[in-house]
């Protein structure tokens, strides 16, 4: 949304007062002004929805204004101004206002910043070269009256096959689909661009900030299988009593990201939603499907993949604690002998009676023995992918032991077993590990047809991570990684 500079000049209600003002949308530069003969103030409470009517007609709903407010007065040859100024984390245009605590959206539009790259969809456009029989067909009737004689024909078409992806799932319906604009042909030339919509429709109403989540939800997706960067963008939404023909309201998020980062080719997407439609449509249904605790670890590990190409600690960090925040069912538990459990016992009944903290500090640690810990998970996530993938793995667990102990180093301050230089050297093969098993399993669960993209994709970092796993491996072996396997 950095392209979004408008101005709108209004009147805005402030504690029961019609007051002039200016939203002005400039990305986090945006502002709300309000401008009184008097001293005007907004309380916090009330900076969450505030109304007003542009000067050209538009209905301004300004949304959760919860930023510092500045407020003053100016002096100009005995004339006392009153203003105050919010920041807008949210602007909603048009014909109606939106009450964004209630379940009023029906509809929720938008694009991403590689959906045009995500969802080719190839055949849509095109053109032909002198090779159209009957091109007269074509021509309106007083074009076909020129009596010149036609000596080379070039035809550019644009075809609708209806969305792209189409997913129905319990409570919303996604789609993706073509949204061209052109301009009438003429002597200065012919002029069509689209872009790649995403609509969900949702069964029954939902609230702003529901609907907002399901459009994010599936921003990760996109990052996931695309191995890039899909920001939100132009949004829209339809209100559940919209009248035919009434325009959308368009909203504005004024913080939102920005993407100008490269692509990769489409081809080379975990799928394509474009070139692999059903199995899209099948990873997507099931993907959104997804408990809450999925969803905030998928969220985590799309968060990493945002940093494409360059790596760092808190990345290795952030792509380790997404297997912790998958659920208990998806990474197993151990099975405890009852002698073990039984000493458990013992010593959470004696360390009940130590004094706060180390009483919290001991319980709490006697507590994750009878959950997997972060190795046993990374390890029981690799386990659920079939054994024709995991062949091109061998030796992972000593990958996966040296990610953990470079984790536990940024993070606790944990000695690695490898030199810290050569740490250092390694953290990209050890986070490309971690993201690779752990998008792996999701998108294996789904649907995933792994070998297809093995045997089709040509580039992309996971497909490069796969092909030079074996030369990596080495270079862990030469800087001491068997060594310390063998003595852990």
């Amino acid at each position: 949304m950095n392209d979004i500079s408008d101005h709108y000049l209004g009147h805005f209600m402030i504690n029961g007062r019609r007051l002039p003002g200016v939203v002005s949308l400039k990305g986090q530069d945006s502002r709300l002004e309000i401008f009184a003969d008097s001293f005007v103030h907004l309380p916090e409470e009330k900076m969450h929805v505030i109304r007003g009517v542009a000067r050209s007609g538009e209905k301004l709903t300004i949304c959760d204004a919860i930023g510092a407010e500045t407020s003053g007065t100016n002096f100009y040859y005995g004339t006392t101004k009153h203003f105050l100024n919010l920041f807008p984390n949210f602007v909603a245009i048009g014909p109606r206002h939106l009450p964004i605590h209630n379940k009023v959206i029906a509809e929720l539009f938008f694009t991403t910043s590689g959906a045009l790259n995500l969802f080719s969809d190839i055949g849509a456009f095109g053109g032909a070269s002198d090779k159209v029989r009957d091109v007269k067909k074509l021509m309106p009737k007083w074009a076909q009256k020129d009596r010149r004689k036609i000596e080379f024909s070039e035809v550019f078409y644009y075809i609708d096959r209806g969305p792209i992806v189409d997913v129905r799932l319990n409570d919303m319906r996604v789609q993706a689909f073509n949204a061209p604009t052109w301009h009438l042909p003429s002597p200065r030339g012919i002029d069509v661009t689209n872009r790649v919509r995403i609509g969900i429709s949702f069964n029954r109403s939902v609230k702003l900030q529901d609907a907002l989540r399901a459009a994010y939800e599936f921003g990760y997706f996109c990052d996931v299988v695309s191995q890039t960067t899909h920001c939100i963008q132009d949004i829209e939404v339809r209100h559940r009593s919209a009248k035919e023909g009434e325009s959308f309201i368009r909203l504005v998020v004024t913080n939102a990201e920005t993407d100008e980062g490269t692509r990769i080719d489409f081809r080379d997407h975990l799928v394509s939603g474009g070139l692999h439609k059903q199995e899209f449509e099948t990873i997507l249904a099931k993907w959104m499907k997804a408990k809450r605790n999925h969803r905030s670890a998928r969220r985590r590990i799309a968060e990493c993949i945002r940093y494409g190409n360059h790596y760092t600690a808190d990345r290795l960090v952030g792509a380790a604690n997404a297997f912790d925040l998958l659920p208990d069912e998806t990474v197993g538990q151990p099975s405890l002998p009852a002698g073990v459990k039984e000493a458990l016992r013992r010593l959470k009944h004696e360390a009940g009676a130590l004094p706060p903290p180390y009483r919290e500090q001991v319980l709490a640690n006697l507590g994750r023995i009878k959950g997997a810990n972060l190795r046993q998970k990374i390890t029981a996530r690799f386990k659920a992918l079939p054994p024709a993938l995991r062949r091109h793995f061998p030796e992972i667990e000593l990958v996966i032991d040296h990610a953990v102990r470079t984790r536990n180093y940024f993070v606790h301050g944990t000695a690695p077993k490898l030199p810290v230089g050569r740490t250092y050297e390694l953290m990209f093969f050890f986070t490309d590990t971690l993201e690779f098993i752990f998008v792996a399993a999701e998108l294996y669960a789904c649907g995933w047809r792994y070998a297809r993209w093995l045997k089709e994709a040509n580039m992309g970092r996971l497909r490069e991570y796969v092909r030079s796993y074996d030369l990596h491996l080495a270079e862990l072996k030469r800087a001491g990684g068997a060594r310390v396997w063998q003595q852990a």
